[in-house]
């Protein structure tokens, strides 16, 4: 898939890439266990469209939103894989996900009874994942709290079908936070099923946790990150994981220019020039139009050393341009040039 216009910079996606991606991990589960592809962001600037039909083509069996329009435009695109929105919905959300047979996380009481009001007023099943905060401090269930509240709440149009938790350090050498989060939300729900509380699909594991702690994955495990080829394991070595990164940032350099010793560069003089070098410049607006957010923030955190291979050195960030200090003698203007992405993940 690639982006196409006037401008000399553009973002390639390789649907290819990420099939193979959901392939490692579909062949690092258990049989039974149902894969999650995460495709918030449009995709982490992907496309979600295109990327969810290549995750369920290669063995995704259902998809993470962030909210319920993003899961509405995969219904109009002819999506019928199951989905959940994994944030909070208002109620406008979540008469939108109920009329699009879309799953919606609860994470209190209040949420709870909103999604009763909504199915209500519709006379629509309504289908919920609880949500358990078991160390992220963001939304959810204390683990206390859920069995009373899933005791005392029943409703002839509110299925329960998941309970899950988010892990909040899965991507540290040190497993031993990690390790509590899963201790705490097994003890959830094992006291659930003791008392005759059955949830179908219990659920926990991230990219970072799913490739690092099988005993983990339970009935389904939640693929976002790698999915697109980029490891959460800095430092940590995964063979059974070869990824394989599925977008490629291309541009041209449009300017080179001889700068002196002891010069600031860009704005904010956020760089000086250490001897006398080459400045190259790329294209305006390199990461706002090209880049979705997910995916600027990598390319920004990769502006300071872009290439290290080839010696070139990225200065930024810059509201219109990057400029690139030509580490090489053969960069010149037109000359293609890629602040992210493999050579060898795409043809030439």
């Amino acid at each position: 898939m690639t982006a196409t216009g006037c401008r000399d910079t553009r973002a390639e996606v390789s649907l290819d890439a990420i099939a193979r991606n959901v392939g490692l991990f579909r062949a690092n589960l258990k049989e039974k266990v149902r894969l999650m592809a995460v495709v918030k962001a449009d995709a982490y600037g992907h496309g979600a469209e295109e990327t969810a039909r290549a995750a369920i083509r290669a063995g995704a069996d259902h998809l993470g939103v962030a909210f319920a329009d993003e899961a509405v435009a995969l219904r109009y695109a002819g999506i019928e894989a199951p989905i959940l929105i994994l944030g909070h919905s208002t109620p406008r959300a979540i008469e939108a996900a109920l009329r699009h047979r879309v799953a919606i996380t609860v994470s209190s009481r209040e949420m709870w009874d909103d999604v009763v009001s909504v199915a209500a007023r519709l006379g629509k099943q309504a289908i919920v994942h609880l949500k358990v905060d078991t160390g992220m401090a963001r939304l959810g269930f204390q683990p206390e709290e859920v069995l009373p509240f899933c005791a005392g709440r029943t409703h002839p149009l509110m299925t329960i079908e998941g309970v899950f938790t988010h892990f909040a350090d899965a991507d540290n050498p040190d497993p031993s936070f990690t390790r509590g989060q899963f201790e705490r939300f097994v003890s959830l729900t094992d006291r659930l099923t003791d008392h005759g509380i059955h949830i179908p699909i219990k659920h926990c594991c991230n990219s970072a946790a799913a490739m690092r702690f099988p005993e983990m994955h339970m009935d389904m495990a939640r693929i976002g990150i790698a999915m697109y080829g980029l490891s959460p394991l800095a430092g940590i070595s995964l063979p059974s994981f070869p990824l394989l990164e599925a977008m490629q940032l291309k541009t041209k350099i449009s300017y080179i220019k001889q700068v002196d010793a002891n010069r600031p560069v860009g704005y904010g003089l956020s760089y000086t020039t250490p001897r006398e070098i080459r400045i190259a410049t790329l294209p305006p607006r390199l990461c706002r139009w090209f880049v979705a957010p997910a995916i600027e923030q990598r390319l920004c955190a990769r502006s300071w050393r872009a290439r290290p291979d080839r010696r070139s050195r990225m200065h930024g960030p810059d509201d219109d341009r990057r400029d690139l200090a030509a580490g090489r003698q053969d960069r010149r203007r037109g000359r293609l040039f890629r602040p992210f992405g493999r050579r060898t993940d795409f043809p030439p």
